[in-house]
């Protein structure tokens, strides 16, 4: 049986997916582990060609985000 705190984990995830109209989401924790929820009608081709196509986008913001917040505690 999963772990009750997984379980809310992915509960949660479930129900963001559907309330924000995504088609996947993903999250990473240490160790290389992961929770998703990933909408039915995402085919696996067509998932990996979006996980392909959003990796530089989504490090791209993270890296803008990281900096401006850089920015704004020498700013401070």
């Amino acid at each position: 049986m999963a772990d009750p705190r997984e379980q809310a984990i992915l509960k949660l995830v479930e129900e963001a997916r559907t309330k924000a109209d995504a088609f996947i989401v993903i999250g990473i924790m240490p160790g290389d582990r992961f929770f998703y929820s990933c909408d039915d009608r995402v085919t696996l081709p067509d998932l990996h060609g979006i996980l392909e196509r959003n990796v530089d986008d989504v490090c791209g913001s993270v890296s803008r985000d990281r900096a401006r917040r850089a920015k704004e505690r020498r700013q401070g």
